[in-house]
């Protein structure tokens, strides 16, 4: 499994002052989050279409209220049908599952046709999605589990972990991300900082006070934000200012 493809949308952006009526903002950024495109949602404006280059390639159209109806990841297909409540994956067999919706349209559950759960989000008492619990992205080999921290509705740490289930029951740790995010003056997403860990036999490696080493650690920058305040350049840095990630970002919105 490549950790740098499934791990590329795990940032938290939030949605301020939507000025589209159709549907709470928390609403549709909750819906980003459960469909692990964290960073990409909207700032102010519901988002049509959107479609990154660079470092990935990928695309995600919504419908008037702003909800995910596709997106694309490389090479991956996603495809959400509101109507029917169905979630399927192209490139995955039996890629077809059931979503349970509450009645604000968050997503509470996603089930396998054997009426398993594979996603299930947690919400806070204010409607704000703080874990997920995913066993969809990875098939049958993978759980990954996000943990989620807001402060003044701003998204402050996310803590991310893919575990290996290596005999059906037991799983063992595999990766960690973690990252804490940082606003301008207008709430808007200008920086995260980002350390990555990769278990060996279940164990991370450590120092001599205990404390996890890192594999890797990015400073990314989101810049050029447009009229609407949603970015539209990403770059992360390694400690040598080496670019590690460049992504550019077109954006068509609805009227």
């Amino acid at each position: 499994m490549e950790v740098e493809k499934i791990t590329l949308f795990t940032v938290v952006l939030t949605l301020f002052g939507c000025n589209n009526n159709q549907l709470d903002s928390k609403i549709i950024v909750n819906n980003y989050i459960t469909n692990g495109q964290f960073e990409l949602a909207p700032f102010s404006k519901i988002i049509k279409k959107q479609k990154i280059e660079g470092t990935y390639s990928g695309i995600i159209e919504t419908i008037p209220n702003g909800l995910i109806t596709f997106y694309r990841l490389n090479d991956k297909k996603v495809y959400i049908d509101f109507k029917k409540d169905n979630y399927m994956i192209d490139s995955q067999k039996n890629s077809k599952y059931k979503i349970n919706f509450d009645d604000k349209q968050n997503i509470l559950t996603i089930e396998d046709s054997f009426g398993n759960n594979v996603v299930k989000p947690t919400y806070d008492d204010q409607g704000r999605i703080i874990k997920i619990e995913n066993s969809v992205i990875g098939g049958s080999h993978y759980t990954f589990v996000n943990q989620l921290s807001y402060e003044n509705n701003l998204m402050q740490t996310n803590e991310y972990q893919i575990f290996n289930k290596i005999d059906g029951q037991q799983s063992i740790p595999y990766y960690l991300n973690k990252k804490q995010y940082f606003y301008n003056s207008e709430n808007q997403l200008i920086k995260t900082i980002e350390s990555s860990f990769i278990a060996k036999d279940g164990k991370f490696n450590t120092d001599d006070q205990n404390q996890t080493i890192p594999d890797e650690q990015l400073t990314c920058i989101f810049d050029d934000h447009n009229q609407y305040g949603d970015w539209t350049k990403l770059y992360c840095l390694t400690p040598k200012k080496e670019t590690k990630r460049f992504i550019l970002r077109s954006i068509e919105y609805y009227q």
